[in-house]
C-alpha cells in the first residue's frame, strides 16, 4: 500500500518585487538625502540641483515636489522590503 501526502506552500516575501533602481536614481536620492540633512528645503534642494544641470529621471527641470516625491517614494519602497510576513 502507497501512502501519499499532498499540501500547499504559500510564500510571501517582498524580496520577489524588487524594482531596481537605476544608478541615477540612486545618486538622485543620496544627493538629496544629504542635502536635506544640511537643512535644506526641498525647493532648495531642487534649485541647487537644476543649477548644477541635473534633470529629473524623466528629463524634466527639478521642483520641491520631485525632490520629496523621489525620498517619500523611496522610504516607503524600502520599509515594504523590510516587513516581514508571518507564515501562513
Amino acid at each position: 500500500m502507497d501512502t501519499f501526502f499532498c499540501f500547499t506552500i504559500t510564500y510571501r516575501t517582498p524580496l520577489l518585487q524588487k524594482p531596481l533602481y537605476s544608478e541615477y536614481q540612486q545618486f538622485l536620492y543620496e544627493t538629496i538625502s544629504k542635502l536635506r540633512e544640511t537643512g535644506l528645503t526641498f525647493n532648495q534642494i531642487a534649485e541647487q540641483l537644476n543649477a548644477q544641470g541635473h534633470k529629473t529621471p524623466r528629463g524634466k527641470l527639478f521642483t520641491g515636489a520631485h525632490a520629496h516625491s523621489i525620498v517619500k517614494k523611496r522610504r516607503i519602497r524600502d520599509d515594504k522590503l523590510k516587513r516581514e510576513y508571518p507564515p501562513v
